[in-house]
């Protein structure tokens, strides 16, 4: 599982020779560095998502020590993970050592790669041979685990496993292994037996509160990262955790307060900026969310589907605002990026409402929706589209995405029932508006508080007299 950054990435010395290196790039000079530190940059910039400064590193390495058996493993690493596999087969048969342990390794994982597990398979079986140590079964399930080769890597972690089930090495292949293949509700025997070696260790307890996440265990999820917080008190890493457990217990409030202390202990401000974004946006507080998707955006290492996703939140905040405009220009930004973001064309869907294109309007709401469908956000996204189309009087069609969204979850459709009885008074069915509008007083009474009723009502007095006098009694239907 994700663990943090390096400590040997926050010494004086790396951060000396980071220094001194990105200086003499910046310069174009060219000065000494040993094989080790070389390495070690490398290893940075992959750890921070840099492939392209880390690739450079290499290459200087090699200029440096082109016989260097590490930076040859390290370069043919690199070629296998850039999917250059004959760049990478090449360099294995020009390595000083072919018989190496490491290179035999990458070769392994090269057959793995290009689908020869058998050839992969006798390798591993050649490498036991000549040393049957737990280092060398960890260092198979390694490649195995690094190219999703799962019932192989299962394979030989059962015979780690046999060999010495107590020890740490093998347990945290063992949750490696678990996580990877999809497995989390399995993991927490294994980490806490890692937590009871080493209680201290705060990414044991934050991997622990991950797969209570998973396992939908929210309690058990919040006293996992507590004891993160209390061996480290400001760990953002801790605190986006703690915010997504909130999130998924819908406390949107106490999320925006755990993910804002994760923005002021971090130095990498991206998930806790995006994940603000994300619940301003949900609380329809457009000016916060317009504030941190902006800040988002000055980040460099956004990728492209993060960026697309704050454009299309930019947009959404400029519609609310009737600065057309600037929503159609960052729309067109966000669609560059993303083109498979179902909130995308319902965002467009509504700015097609706003400028009286009503045909555009469906159409784009009908393809977000496909793009929703038979995915997690179906019916939220069905949801959304409903109450775009009830803002721009599309009446029936917004009827019939509410009624849908109904049948799928009637608990979670419960606050639109006052939003379905307008649909129905504007299509002059008053009978059904009179059932929705029950529903509305006895299972969402809150919904009457909300904006859109006092918009309703203002809008149409005859359907607030209605509602009132339904108001009037408990809800049961007399």
């Amino acid at each position: 599982m994700k663990n943090d950054i390096s400590p040997d990435f926050k010494t004086p010395h790396f951060m000396a020779i980071l220094q001194q290196y990105e200086r003499a790039m910046d310069e174009g000079s060219r000065p000494y560095f040993e094989s080790d530190d070389l390495l070690l940059l490398a290893e940075y910039y992959a750890t921070i998502g840099k492939f392209e400064q880390g690739d450079k590193v290499v290459d200087y390495a090699l200029s440096l020590h082109p016989d260097n058996p590490d930076i040859q493993t390290f370069k043919c690493g690199n070629l296998m993970a850039q999917g250059q596999y004959e760049q990478a087969e090449k360099l294995l048969d020009l390595m000083t050592d072919p018989n190496d342990r490491e290179a035999l390794l990458l070769r392994a994982q090269l057959m793995l790669n290009k689908s020869f597990p058998e050839e992969a398979a006798r390798i591993f079986d050649r490498l036991y041979r000549q040393d049957q140590t737990l280092d060398t079964i960890l260092d198979i399930v390694d490649v195995c685990l690094d190219t999703y080769s799962y019932d192989l890597a299962k394979e030989w972690l059962d015979v780690a496993y046999a060999e010495a089930p107590h020890h740490p090495d093998v347990l945290e292949s063992m949750v490696d292994y678990l996580h990877s293949s999809g497995n989390d509700n399995q993991l927490p025997p294994f980490l806490n037996e890692l937590i009871d070696l080493y209680p201290y260790e705060s990414r044991y307890w934050k991997n622990l509160a991950h797969a209570y996440m998973g396992m939908n265990e929210l309690e058990k999820a919040h006293e996992a990262v507590d004891f993160a917080l209390a061996i480290h008190d400001k760990d953002p890493m801790a605190y986006q955790i703690k915010g997504a457990i909130y999130l998924l217990e819908n406390d949107t409030d106490h999320a925006i307060g755990a993910f804002k202390k994760a923005e002021a202990n971090s130095n990498d401000k991206s998930v806790a900026w995006l994940a603000l974004m994300q619940c301003y946006y949900y609380l329809k507080d457009y000016p916060n969310c317009e504030k941190y998707a902006e800040l988002a955006l000055t980040l460099p290492n956004l990728n492209d589907s993060e960026k697309a996703n704050a454009y299309q939140k930019l947009a959404d905040c400029f519609i609310k605002k009737g600065e057309l405009k600037k929503a159609y220009d960052h729309l067109i930004l966000s669609q560059q990026l993303d083109k498979e973001n179902y909130q995308l064309y319902l965002t467009w869907g509504e700015l097609m409402f706003r400028i009286e294109k009503r045909e555009e309007a469906l159409f784009f709401l009908h393809n977000g929706l496909l793009l929703a469908k038979n995915t997690e956000f179906e019916v939220e996204a069905t949801e959304t589209a409903a109450q775009i189309c009830l803002m721009g009087d599309e009446w029936l069609q917004a009827l019939e995405w509410f009624e849908e969204v109904d049948r799928k979850d009637s608990e979670y459709n419960q606050c639109n029932y006052l939003s379905m009885a307008y649909c129905c008074f504007q299509l002059n069915r008053e009978t059904q508006a009179v059932t929705y509008l029950q529903k509305a007083v006895s299972l969402s009474p809150a919904s009457f508080d909300d904006l859109l009723y006092r918009q309703m009502a203002s809008t149409d007095r005859k359907f607030y007299q209605l509602a009132e006098s339904i108001r009037r009694h408990d809800g049961s239907g007399q």
